[in-house]
């Protein structure tokens, strides 16, 4: 059965699902399911591009569905990566507390926004390339890229919130493990596609400091 609408992701729960009805739990477990894969994927499918003009602002709003930064640039011939530091170690510097201007070499991400020091000093423009969150599916809003590509991890999450939500344990962690195994061969398979051909990763996942790592 091809898996490409809300409507099938219904129906392949519900095949699995044979002691209740779960249209009832449907959408509070896709919510949930999507929340977790949030948090679990960095594949190339998650992948977004925000394009920024500055002037003399130093702080630039993220992106709604912004999770994490890939790379920031300034897209300029003289231009380069900025270096991205912590928010303390960010407004220890003069430049980060506002004193000089010139070309921004370093930022920090707090709240909603990105901010960078120098403080520009002239029109200067920017690129930010970062992961986003995953469109959620509805019933208005049949797929979303990681969906479309790998079906498999949006039933498996999905049936493992079902399971939880009804309270049973043994199928909760039974389809919860499935789920972990799915969403580390779809990490390791995008890592092999953007590094080298036959390369075999490890997925680690996110690691106690809070960093997304492919070993």
């Amino acid at each position: 059965m091809p898996l490409d609408t809300y409507n099938d992701l219904l129906a392949a729960v519900a095949a699995y699902v044979t002691y209740d009805d779960p249209s009832a739990y449907l959408d509070i477990a896709i919510s949930q399911a999507e929340a977790v894969m949030n948090r679990d994927l960095r594949v190339r499918e998650m992948q977004a591009t925000e394009s920024y003009s500055a002037n003399s602002s130093s702080v630039l709003a993220l992106p709604t569905d912004f999770i994490e930064v890939i790379s920031f640039y300034e897209n300029a011939e003289m231009g380069g990566t900025l270096e991205r530091l912590s928010p303390n170690d960010f407004w220890s510097t003069s430049a980060g507390r506002g004193f000089v201007t010139g070309q921004p070499a370093v930022y920090t991400v707090l709240d909603e926004s990105l901010h960078i020091a120098p403080a520009p000093d002239g029109p200067r423009d920017y690129v930010l390339q970062y992961y986003s969150e995953l469109t959620p599916i509805t019933p208005s809003n049949d797929s979303n890229p990681i969906y479309a590509r790998h079906p498999d991890v949006y039933v498996r999450a999905v049936l493992a919130q079902v399971y939880e939500l009804v309270g049973d344990r043994d199928q909760y962690a039974e389809m919860q493990a499935a789920y972990e195994r799915v969403r580390n061969s779809i990490t390791q398979a995008d890592a092999r596609g953007r590094y080298r051909p036959g390369m075999r990763v490890q997925s680690r996942g996110v690691t106690r400091d809070g960093v997304y790592r492919i070993a």
